[in-house]
């Protein structure tokens, strides 16, 4: 059973209702209390919002079906951040990690009439200041919150780089009850053992309550009964997995079955990757410095990425239709870069030799003294792969470099 219905109560505005997943910034942008604050210098105005505490409070009936069941459990997926949470009155506990989802056991507490959720949530930005206080933490960033770095939550919130500084609080994923009966899964683990050519895979299935019942796994083909949770199976001849570029990714299918009495009561599916990855860090050969290189498969292999915030801080308005257009953006965004660096090429080139020419050391330049002047981009290098199917820059390197400049 999903908990949907919540109702916001913060300072002077409340009550609001919304639906999960709800945060304050958006509930309060959903019914007008607020501007959107994106919008001209809405965010900065808007940011004292976050030094206040705020609550969500549901009022739910369980259905009767769930009722019965031996065990209820309240799951939480996405709390942001620091939350006191209250059912019927009882205090379940209290949380501050962004990053988890909590479980509590809550069949004690529920009743066939109506039942209410709260959800405390307090100010993440006197979180900060307070531990800031205690223990000070340096942050290289003066566009981040001080003391951020305290809190389990996602750092982009308090101001990153471009990202805008707003600190939410709320529901940012689903809550729900969940109904089950003897047993359940607790946790299935999985291990790879590679030797001589064949994979051994190693399972360690954990249950709730332990009560006894046979555990089966299915892979590549085969079932075997886990003693005690535990078993081994052996792959010869697998197929690997290869990052992109170097391979292809085949996936095995990994299932697992709680049986009790002769009926499965849990399942767990699973696929799995084979492959050994490991960390390279050769001495360089100068012998001044190390290298830092993943080696997959007994292949060092070049690795890249990027750092992308959400496309939004209110975290209840990203959805998969918006994720979905990223992409295409991103495609046509490099496709303009690509043009408009490659028309930039000569103009910086020629700009470059005017800086050497003119931009002599002067008496009283405190970088004259130095013997240096920054010259910037005098050293361009674009490294493009145009697909011809979509046009699209792979990778983009501009440089800057220091010349040195002497007197003549």
């Amino acid at each position: 059973m999903n908990i949907q219905d919540w109702t916001l109560y913060y300072d002077n505005f409340g009550p609001l209702s919304c639906q999960a997943p709800c945060t304050m910034y958006s509930v309060l942008y959903d019914h007008g209390k607020i501007p959107d604050p994106f919008y001209g210098t809405n965010e900065r105005e808007l940011q004292y919002l976050a030094e206040k505490d705020c609550v969500f409070e549901s009022v739910f009936s369980a259905p009767p079906a769930l009722l019965t069941r031996e065990h209820i459990e309240l799951v939480f997926h996405g709390l942001d951040t620091i939350c006191h949470i209250y059912l019927n009155g009882t205090l379940l506990g209290k949380v501050k990690n962004m990053h988890r989802e909590y479980v509590y056991e809550v069949k004690p507490l529920l009743t066939a009439g109506e039942n209410t959720l709260r959800l405390e949530f307090k100010s993440p930005r006197r979180y900060f200041a307070q531990q800031q206080h205690k223990h000070y933490l340096y942050m290289n960033d003066g566009d981040t919150l001080p003391g951020a770095a305290h809190l389990r939550k996602a750092m982009y919130q308090s101001g990153w780089d471009w990202g805008p500084t707003l600190p939410d609080m709320g529901i940012f994923r689903g809550v729900e009850l969940k109904g089950w009966n003897v047993d359940r899964f607790d946790g299935v683990a999985v291990r790879q053992h590679h030797e001589n050519g064949s994979v051994s895979v190693e399972l360690d299935v954990t249950t709730k309550c332990h009560a006894g019942c046979e555990i089966y796994a299915d892979f590549d083909g085969k079932r075997v009964l886990l003693k005690n949770g535990h078993g081994i199976i052996k792959v010869d001849n697998p197929k690997l997995w290869w990052a992109r570029g170097y391979g292809d990714q085949p996936l095995y299918d990994l299932d697992v079955e709680l049986v009790c009495g002769g009926e499965v009561i849990d399942r767990c599916h699973k696929q799995l990757g084979l492959r050994t990855l490991t960390v390279s860090t050769e001495p360089d050969a100068d012998g001044k410095g190390s290298e830092f290189c993943f080696v997959l498969n007994g292949v060092k292999i070049f690795s890249m990425g990027a750092n992308l915030v959400p496309m939004d801080n209110l975290l209840s308005r990203i959805t998969d239709q918006r994720e979905r257009l990223r992409p295409g953006q991103a495609a046509r965004r490099y496709a303009e870069l690509r043009i408009r660096t490659i028309q930039a090429k000569g103009r910086i080139a020629a700009m470059n030799h005017q800086i050497l020419q003119l931009h002599r050391p002067t008496a009283g330049n405190a970088r004259r003294e130095q013997g240096f002047v920054q010259v910037p981009a005098a050293r361009q290098q674009v490294v493009a792969h145009e697909d011809a199917a979509h046009n699209v820059v792979d990778e983009r390197r501009m440089d800057s470099v220091t010349a040195e400049i002497t007197d003549a």
